[in-house]
């Protein structure tokens, strides 16, 4: 199902930013990427024919005011602290970075090698540029398994992500909102298994 989870710079590539789908692994970059606005929302799809169980983009209309992204206007529903809702009702956001961020196969527990990137992450919420801010933790899967399955297993590691800022860094939870996406937004084809190693990753996003 999912192997590894990473944290997109966005998923809609915007000029002058870094390629989506390339992953942070210093706080620094964490930071840089965190401090520049785009305006990509969480519920944003890429337009290039991609795939979530075999529905190109779902059949949904661009939205100019997104850069031409494909916005799933609440056909899609995620899982957050207060239940299921649609995506479209989720807050709108600003930035985003990703991180890859290694679990066990089928499971929401961390890898140890992944523990070096997560204080970085935890260092840079702490930064001043980033003091107050809010964020949401979101987690994202390829289109392997039951899309039931996919957003609780999603959930559960960007939940998991969070419970590590909180108890190894001290980061207030009520900065941080989990979100589990599962399959629905993809950045990469699921077609083959490099665009589905780019689609696994949990996504913080920093919140307007």
């Amino acid at each position: 199902m999912i192997r590894s989870i990473f944290i997109p710079v966005a998923a809609v590539l915007l000029a002058g930013q870094t390629e989506a789908g390339s992953f942070a692994s210093s706080s620094d970059e964490m930071l840089r990427q965190l401090t520049t606005p785009t305006e990509v929302q969480p519920q944003a799809i890429k337009t290039r024919g991609l795939k979530t169980r075999g529905i190109k983009t779902r059949g949904l209309p661009t939205a100019s005011s997104n850069g031409g992204a494909l916005k799933s206007r609440g056909l899609e529903r995620v899982k957050t602290d207060a239940g299921s809702v649609q995506i479209n009702q989720l807050p709108e956001t600003q930035a985003s970075v990703n991180l890859k961020v290694e679990f066990d196969v089928a499971s929401y527990a961390i890898r140890a090698n992944s523990l070096t990137l997560l204080d970085e992450l935890g260092k840079t919420l702490k930064r001043p540029e980033l003091s107050g801010a809010k964020f949401i933790v979101g987690g994202h899967t390829d289109s392997d398994g039951s899309n039931e399955s996919n957003v609780e297993l999603s959930f559960n590691r960007a939940r998991a992500i969070r419970g590590y800022l909180v108890n190894n860094h001290n980061i207030d939870p009520n900065r941080l909102k989990v979100v589990g996406y599962g399959e629905t937004t993809p950045i990469s084809s699921n077609a083959d298994a490099y665009g589905k190693q780019k689609n696994r990753r949990v996504e913080v996003l920093k919140l307007q």
